[in-house]
């Protein structure tokens, strides 16, 4: 038989490499880095909107049930639209406005009339903080102006027409634009002015003729009182008169 050389074969790098364990890389020691604590960034979203919301609601709702309260006080008893949104410093007709009565009408605070006024519930009458009413006339129309002049500094336009008003007697256009001093030919502020009273109910219009509204005079028209009064006294002198003669 032939002589057949064995030839040893060594193990290849590769196959040695699959057999031997692995090693595993060592790593490099790091210093953690500390962690900082994250920050809230302020947001026009999330809790605070909410938060602004509901405040936002409570302040609608007290300044229309206030001041429902307050036209109640100065003997409105069911006021209109117009007048709890001028009072409540609204916008009449406006979209936060109409919203606003939407939002109370829902929660049972207030009540829809007829010819658009506007009334408290009980529970509204006690949402609405205590009114006290005026005493006299004059307390009444100091009442109404600080409202309507709300802001406003010093005597305005309105203080003026009601002073001219006050004495409860009818007056032509021309003379109450002459007594808030508005010139004959520029009368287009001045009837801004009236516009704004007679919506606030505290003016009436007649054609070319002015009065305050008998809201502005709970305790009688100065007017009338003085034409009781003379009555009166006519007739008091008369019996006295009388009387006089038959003891002559």
């Amino acid at each position: 038989m032939p002589n057949i050389k064995k030839i040893e074969t060594k193990p290849s790098a590769k196959g040695s490499s699959s057999k031997s364990p692995d090693k595993k890389p060592v790593k490099k020691p790091t210093t953690a880095k500390p962690k900082l604590a994250k920050t809230a960034k302020p947001s026009s979203g999330g809790a605070s909107k909410k938060a602004s919301k509901s405040a936002d609601g409570g302040n609608k709702r007290t300044k229309i049930c206030a001041s429902i309260a307050d036209w109640v006080a100065l003997g409105v008893k069911e006021p209109s639209r117009d007048q709890v949104a001028l009072l409540a410093d609204y916008v009449p007709k406006s979209a936060g406005f109409l919203k606003a009565l939407g939002i109370l009408k829902k929660e049972g605070m207030i009540a829809y009339g007829a010819s658009n006024t506007l009334t408290l519930t009980e529970a509204g009458k006690r949402e609405a903080p205590h009114v006290e009413p005026p005493k006299t006339n004059a307390e009444t129309l100091e009442r109404f102006l600080s409202v309507y002049n709300k802001g406003s500094k010093g005597e305005t336009k309105a203080d003026l027409l009601c002073q001219c008003l006050a004495d409860g007697q009818p007056h032509s256009t021309k003379e109450a634009a002459k007594a808030c001093g508005y010139e004959p030919n520029k009368l287009s502020g001045f009837a801004k002015v009236v516009g704004k009273l007679s919506t606030f109910g505290l003016v009436d219009r007649d054609k070319k003729m002015l009065v305050l509204a008998d809201i502005a005079f709970p305790y009688g028209r100065p007017g009338a009182d003085a034409a009781g009064n003379t009555e009166s006294e006519t007739e008091s002198e008369g019996s006295g008169d009388s009387g006089d003669s038959g003891d002559e």
